[in-house]
């Protein structure tokens, strides 16, 4: 699955980065991608080629406005505009919900309970549940 970001988000997000130099905001931009998209460290290469095109020539624009946001802003718009797609990784795995202790089955609450039951003896499980 993708994501789309417009190239005036990924600026944005390059604004936010309180660094000096391009290849450090560049650096800022990749990990807040990773945030977002919740990429894990493996993926991370897939993640900064999807960005390496966009980062190429947002230089050479950027250097052509000569180092102008606004200028940047009026020459480039259209280009600003264009989606970059970009990975979304997912680290939820799709299961049933889980249902309250109250309504699941007697197997299940038997089941759910094995470790505390070996743990304790009947004496202190029923007195922690009538106090």
């Amino acid at each position: 699955m993708d994501r789309g970001f417009t190239r005036l988000a990924l600026y944005e997000l390059i604004k936010e980065s309180l660094d000096k130099s391009i290849d450090e905001k560049f650096q800022f931009l990749e990990n807040r991608v990773a945030e977002i998209t919740r990429c894990p460290d493996a993926e991370k290469s897939s993640l900064k080629r999807s960005l390496s095109h966009f980062k190429s020539d947002f230089k050479k624009k950027w250097s052509s406005a000569n180092r102008k946001e606004e200028r940047f802003l009026q020459k480039n718009r259209d280009w600003l505009e264009n989606i970059i797609q970009v990975p979304i990784y997912s680290s939820n795995f799709r299961c049933r919900p889980q249902k309250d202790f109250i309504e699941s089955s007697e197997r299940s609450k038997r089941r759910k309970t094995v470790e505390l039951r070996q743990q304790s003896n009947p004496q202190e499980l029923t007195f922690a549940a009538f106090n």
